[in-house]
């Protein structure tokens, strides 16, 4: 953290976490499975705590409280959402293409489209 930003950090662990998805489905062996398995954990694991922070950092003081509340709404709306959405993906194209789309999706919101 003291050398990259917050963003930065974020950024590359979701982007990473998206390769990782997207690769999953194509490794057979289970010792590379675990390994990359190991790093999505710690790549997923790394977004949330500082996407609290950034969240924090970025609302006026009064407004923090709602900011999060709907950081967590989203969350949980997700959380719902997704495995009913792919539960249908993976009747139609098989479980790789869970893998594929999840990774994809997780990978966009690794893009970055502010306007200055």
């Amino acid at each position: 953290m003291k050398k990259y930003s917050r963003s930065i950090v974020i950024t590359y662990s979701i982007l990473s976490a998206g390769v990782i998805f997207i690769l999953t489905p194509l490794l057979s062996n289970v010792f590379l499975l675990g390994i990359v398995s190991f790093i999505l954990g710690l790549s997923l694991g790394i977004g949330q705590p500082l996407s609290i922070s950034i969240t924090i950092n970025s609302l006026p003081k009064e407004r923090v409280g709602e900011g999060l509340g709907l950081r967590l709404s989203i969350n949980k709306l997700t959380q719902v959402l997704m495995p009913v959405l792919l539960g249908g993906v993976s009747a139609v194209g098989g479980m790789a293409s869970v893998f594929y789309i999840s990774g994809l999706l997780i990978m966009s919101a690794s893009l970055n489209k502010k306007k200055k």
